[in-house]
C-alpha cells in the first residue's frame, strides 16, 4: 500500500528531487567540460608537435644533404681519389681519422657502371648507374647487429674513374634520437613493426607501442602518441612521438566549476517553483476537502461549492479545470439520483404490472435465453419460473410449426421490431394449445443492438373451439361428421385450382348406396341413421389424408381423389371404397349387406369446374346404378376401358414376378479411343404370355406405383452379379451395371443388401457399378447423399445416370460420392443438328472433367455422333454403334469374339429402339 503524505510534503519531496538533479546536471556539465577541454589539450599538443617534427625532420633531412655535400666536398678537395695508387689505404687512413665523428659511421664508393670500388664500415651494394648531375638520394637499412642506418648518396669525381656515387651511413640510433628529442617528449625509430631505438635509450624500448596513434593512460599520465615516417625512399622508419599531456585546468578547478552551475541552476529552479507551489498547494487542498467532503455527505451543499470555487481560483490551467469538472460531475450525479429515483418508482409500478398481469409474460436475452417470467406464465404454461429461466423458448414448440414459419417471425423481428401471430406451443404436461404471443425486441440505447425480447401471450384454446365449434356446424353435416355441401363446393374449388397450378389430375366421385330407401322403410330411421355414420366411416377409412369425402344429403357422397396419375388410379380407389363399404355389419341386432354404386369425373378430361365435373360425375353414378349396381364407372367408355386396362396390367405384372417372366439381357459400354469393351449395363425384360417381350419403359412406373420395384431391382441387382461371375477369367476386369430407382434408394438397408448380394454371388465390389438417376437423389438430397456414401464404403462404382434431363444441384453433385457420369441419349440423338445439345453435351464433359469424374454418353448410333464426343473428350460410349442389348447367350458370344477387353470389331446398324 503506498504511504499517505500531504501535497506539502510531496513538494517538499518534489524540491528535493529537482535540487538532488540539479547537483546531477552540474556533475555531468562539469565533467563534461573537463573532458571536453582535456580531449581538446591533447589533440592540439599532438598537433603541434607533430607540426615541430615534420619541420625537424625537413631540417634533419637538409642536414644529411649538406654534410654529405661537405664530406664529399672534403675529399675531392684533399685529391685523396686521384692518384690511383695507394689511393684507398690513404682513404682509409683519411676515414680513420674522422672515426669519432657522430655524423657517419661507413662510406662505399661506385663507379659509373655500379660497380663497388671501395666500402669502408657499414654500407650497402651499388644501387644503380651514377648520374654526373644527381642530387644525393638516400635509403634506410639494417646491419647485422640490426643497427638502423640511413645512407645517403652523392655523385663525386673519382679521377681517373671519371664521376661516380659516394655512399656514407649515418647511424639512427639512441644517440640521435636524444638529440632531437623535445621536453615532455619521448621519441623511438619503428622499423618493421618493431621499436629500434628510443631518445630514453634501450630501456625505453618497451614504452612504444608499434603500429598505434592516439591517446592512452601511463602511470596516471596522459600520453598522445603520433607516427610520422622519416624523409627517403620508401620503405622508410617512423618516428614515433610520445608526448606527455598537461591538464588545461585541475579536478578541484572542474569541481569548483560544478559548484557555480550547481547553485545557478537550483537558484533558477527554485525561483520557478517557489510562486507556483505558493499559489498551487491551497487550490489542491481545497479540492481534497471538497473531494472528501462529497464523499461523506454525497450531496450538493454550499460548503461544498465554496470549497470548489476555491480550487478553481481565478486561473485557466488544469487544476482549475479539474474543479470545474468535478462541479459539473456533482450537479450530474445529483440530477442522476433524481431521476434514478423517479425510475425506481416507475420499475416498481412497472414489476406490480408484471406481476398482476392475467397475460402471460416472458423476456429473453439476445441470446433468446429466458431471463425473467411472470406467474402468468407458470399460471399458462405449468413451468415454474426455475424451470423456465436459462431455458430457450423453443423447449415449448409442440412441433407445428415448421423452419419457414421461424425464419419469417424472425425477420419481422430484425425489420421492425415486433411480431404478433398464433403460435401452437405445449404445456408441461405435453398438452398442446395455442396462444397469441407478441413480441417486442428492446434496442440498448447506448449501442443501438437488441439486449432483450419480451413475449407476452395468452391462452386462446378457448376462442378457438368456440370458433371451430360454429365452422364446424357451418360446414359439417351433423349425423356424419363429414364436410357437407359447402364445405365440399369449397374445398373443390381449391383443390381444382391447385391441379390447375401443378398440371395433376383430379377425380370426383359421386357416392350413392343401394337400396338405402328400403333399409330405412324396413327397419327405420334410427338404423338407416346408424347405417350412414358406419359408411361414412369406412369411406373415410379408404381413403388417404390429403383425400376428401362429404355427405350431400341421404345416402348420396362425394370424394375428392388428389394428386393422381390418371384414371386408372382413380379406379384403384374407388374399387377400394367399394370392398370397404361393401363389408357386412351388424346394426341394433340386424346383419346389413349394402354396396355403393359410384360415377366418376376427371378433371381436366371430364371438365374444368366445380359444378361440369360434379354434374359427369352424377351422371355416372346413375349410369353405374343401371348397369349392375355395387360397382363404378367413369363418366366416358373409352375412360372404363383405360381403367381396366390398367387394373388388368397391374394383376398380371403381380404374376409375372411370381411366374419368373422377367430376364436380363446387356448392352455393352466401349472404351471411345481404344474400342475395348469395359464393361455392360444390365436391362430388364418381360415376356409377356400373351403380347411377347414388353420394354421397361412399359411396366418400371407400375411396378413403382404397386410396390413391386424394390423386390424386382433386388431380383436385377442378384442376377446381373451371378452372370457377370460366369465370363470367365477373360472378362475378369469388367463391371456391370444395374440401375436403381428411387424406391430402392430409399429404403434404409440398401447397402447392407448390395453387401449381402455381392458375399452371395461372389462378385468383387469394384466390378459392381450402381446407376442412380440424378431426379432420384434430389427428391430427398441429404438422405442420398448419406446412402451414397455407405453404398460407395462397399468399394462399388457409383454413376449418375441420365445426367442433365431433371433438377440437380451442383452443391449436392460435388457431395455425392459418385465416379461417372451418363449423358443422356437425348442430348447424343440429335449432336449432328440440334446446336443446344452440343452445347450441353460438351458443357457436361467439361464439367464432369473438372470434378474427376468419368463420363459414358449412352444412345451413340453414328459415327459421327461417335467422333464429336470423341473430340468433345468423352472417354467411354454406350449404343446401337457398337452393340444393341444382348442377351446372356448373345452376350458370351460377343465377349468371346471381342475379346473380353478387345476392340469391338464390327459395329451394329440395326435400328435403334428405346433400352429403358
Amino acid at each position: 500500500m503506498v504511504p499517505y503524505r500531504t501535497l506539502r510534503a510531496r513538494a517538499t519531496l518534489m524540491v528535493a528531487g529537482v535540487l538532488a538533479g540539479a547537483a546531477v546536471f552540474a556533475l555531468l556539465v562539469a565533467t563534461y567540460t573537463y573532458r571536453t577541454a582535456f580531449d581538446r589539450s591533447a589533440r592540439d599538443r599532438g598537433d603541434l608537435v607533430m607540426r615541430d617534427f615534420r619541420e625537424k625532420l625537413r631540417n634533419i633531412e637538409s642536414e644529411w644533404g649538406e654534410r654529405t655535400m661537405r664530406e664529399k666536398t672534403r675529399l675531392e678537395f684533399s685529391r685523396l681519389l686521384e692518384n690511383p695508387e695507394g689511393r684507398w689505404s690513404r682513404l682509409r687512413a683519411y676515414l680513420a681519422a674522422f672515426s669519432n665523428s657522430p655524423f657517419f659511421a661507413g662510406m662505399s664508393l661506385c663507379d659509373a657502371g655500379e660497380r663497388l670500388l671501395f666500402r669502408h664500415g657499414p654500407s650497402t651494394a651499388c644501387k644503380g648507374p651514377a648520374e654526373p648531375h644527381a642530387k644525393h638520394v638516400h635509403h634506410y637499412f639494417t646491419d647485422a647487429a640490426d643497427y638502423l642506418f640511413v645512407e645517403v648518396d652523392a655523385p663525386i669525381w673519382l679521377g681517373p674513374e671519371g664521376m661516380g656515387r659516394m655512399h656514407l651511413a649515418i647511424p639512427l640510433d639512441n644517440a640521435f634520437l636524444w638529440r632531437h628529442a623535445f621536453p615532455d617528449t619521448e621519441l623511438f625509430l619503428e622499423w618493421g613493426n618493431r621499436m629500434v631505438a628510443a631518445s630514453a635509450g634501450a630501456t625505453g624500448l618497451s614504452r612504444g607501442l608499434p603500429g598505434y596513434s592516439g591517446g592512452f593512460e601511463r602511470d596516471g599520465v596522459h600520453i598522445e602518441q603520433r607516427r610520422i615516417a622519416l624523409p627517403g625512399n620508401a620503405p622508410a622508419p617512423y618516428l614515433t612521438i610520445q608526448t606527455r599531456i598537461t591538464p588545461p585546468f585541475s579536478l578541484v578547478e572542474a569541481f569548483w566549476m560544478g559548484v557555480a552551475i550547481f547553485v545557478f541552476v537550483a537558484t533558477v529552479l527554485m525561483l520557478a517553483l517557489r510562486r507556483w507551489l505558493a499559489g498551487l498547494l491551497p487550490r489542491i487542498e481545497c479540492l481534497s476537502q471538497a473531494a472528501g467532503l462529497y464523499a461523506r455527505e454525497g450531496r450538493q451543499s454550499e460548503p461544498l461549492a465554496r470549497l470548489l470555487q476555491q480550487a478553481a481560483g481565478a486561473n485557466n490551467d488544469e487544476l482549475s479545470r479539474v474543479a470545474v469538472a468535478t462541479i459539473n460531475m456533482v450537479a450530474a450525479l445529483d440530477l442522476r439520483d433524481h431521476e434514478r429515483q423517479q425510475t425506481l418508482e416507475k420499475l416498481q409500478l412497472a414489476e406490480k404490472v408484471f406481476e398482476n398481469s392475467a397475460q402471460a409474460i416472458l423476456i429473453t436475452d439476445a441470446s433468446v435465453r429466458i431471463v425473467s417470467v411472470n406467474p402468468a406464465f407458470s399460471e399458462i404454461t405449468g413451468y415454474t419460473a426455475a424451470e423456465a429461466v436459462g431455458q430457450n423458448p423453443q423447449k415449448f414448440s409442440s412441433g407445428r410449426h415448421d423452419a419457414s414459419f421461424y425464419a419469417a417471425m424472425w425477420a419481422s423481428l430484425r425489420q421492425h421490431g415486433i411480431w404478433a401471430g398464433e403460435v401452437w406451443d405445449r404445456r408441461k404436461n405435453g398438452m398442446v394449445y395455442p396462444k397469441w404471443l407478441t413480441i417486442n425486441a428492446v434496442e440498448d440505447a447506448a449501442s443501438g443492438q437488441v439486449s432483450h425480447y419480451v413475449g407476452i401471450f395468452s391462452d386462446i384454446t378457448e376462442q378457438k373451439e368456440n370458433a371451430a365449434r360454429i365452422e364446424h356446424l357451418a360446414y359439417h353435416d351433423p349425423l356424419t361428421g363429414l364436410p357437407n355441401r359447402f364445405a365440399l363446393n369449397a374445398h373443390l374449388a381449391q383443390s381444382l385450382s391447385d391441379a390447375r397450378r401443378n398440371g395433376t389430375h383430379l377425380a370426383v366421385m359421386f357416392l350413392d348406396l343401394d337400396r338405402f330407401k328400403t333399409v330405412n322403410d324396413s327397419l327405420g330411421h334410427d338404423v338407416g341413421d346408424q347405417l350412414l355414420i358406419a359408411v361414412a366411416q369406412r369411406i373415410r377409412g379408404a381413403l388417404r389424408e390429403s383425400d376428401t369425402v362429404a355427405r350431400l344429403g341421404g345416402d348420396e357422397f362425394v370424394v375428392i381423389v388428389q394428386g393422381i396419375v390418371g384414371p386408372e388410379d382413380a379406379a384403384r380407389v374407388a374399387e377400394k371404397i367399394v370392398a370397404e363399404v361393401g363389408e357386412p355389419l351388424t346394426l341394433a341386432g340386424h346383419s346389413l349387406h349394402t354396396s355403393p354404386s359410384i360415377g366418376i369425373g376427371m378433371f381436366p378430361t371430364d371438365g374444368a369446374s366445380v359444378e361440369t365435373l360434379m354434374k359427369n360425375a352424377d351422371a355416372a353414378m346413375y349410369y353405374a346404378k343401371q348397369h349392375g349396381r355395387n360397382g363404378f364407372r367413369f363418366f366416358t367408355a373409352d375412360m372404363n376401358a383405360a381403367a381396366s386396362e390398367r387394373l388388368l396390367f397391374e394383376t398380371q405384372l403381380h404374376h409375372a414376378f411370381d411366374r419368373h417372366e422377367f430376364f436380363l439381357v446387356f448392352q455393352p459400354q466401349v472404351d471411345i479411343a481404344s474400342g475395348h469393351v469395359v464393361g455392360v449395363e444390365a436391362l430388364v425384360r418381360w415376356r409377356h404370355p400373351d403380347r411377347g417381350e414388353i420394354l421397361p419403359e412399359r411396366f418400371i412406373s407400375i411396378a413403382e406405383e404397386i410396390g413391386l420395384i424394390v423386390p424386382l431391382g433386388a431380383w436385377v441387382l442378384e442376377e446381373a452379379c451371378r452372370e457377370a461371375m460366369r465370363w470367365g477369367v477373360g472378362a475378369a476386369d469388367l463391371r456391370v451395371a444395374v440401375n436403381v430407382s428411387v424406391h430402392q434408394l430409399e429404403e434404409r438397408r440398401l447397402a447392407e443388401h448390395v453387401a449381402a448380394t455381392l458375399t452371395k454371388t461372389g462378385l468383387p465390389p469394384h466390378r459392381l457399378e450402381l446407376e442412380i438417376t440424378e431426379s432420384a437423389v434430389m427428391r430427398h438430397p441429404e438422405a442420398a447423399v448419406e446412402m451414397l456414401r455407405s453404398l460407395a464404403a462397399l468399394g462399388v462404382h457409383l454413376a449418375i445416370d441420365d445426367f442433365g434431363t431433371g433438377y440437380s444441384s451442383l452443391a449436392y453433385l460435388r457431395r455425392l460420392p459418385n465416379s461417372r457420369l451418363k449423358i443422356d441419349r437425348s442430348f447424343v440423338m440429335d449432336l449432328e443438328t440440334d446446336p443446344n445439345d452440343v452445347a450441353i453435351t460438351e458443357g457436361i464433359i467439361a464439367l464432369a472433367r473438372s470434378m474427376g469424374l468419368a463420363v459414358t454418353a449412352e444412345g451413340i448410333e453414328t459415327s459421327a455422333q461417335l467422333d464429336m464426343l470423341r473430340r468433345f473428350g468423352c472417354r467411354e460410349g454406350q449404343g446401337f454403334l457398337f452393340s444393341k442389348p444382348l442377351s446372356v447367350e448373345a452376350l458370351r458370344e460377343f465377349l468371346r469374339g471381342a475379346g473380353s477387353m478387345g476392340a469391338v470389331a464390327a459395329l451394329s446398324v440395326d435400328k435403334p429402339e428405346r433400352l429403358h
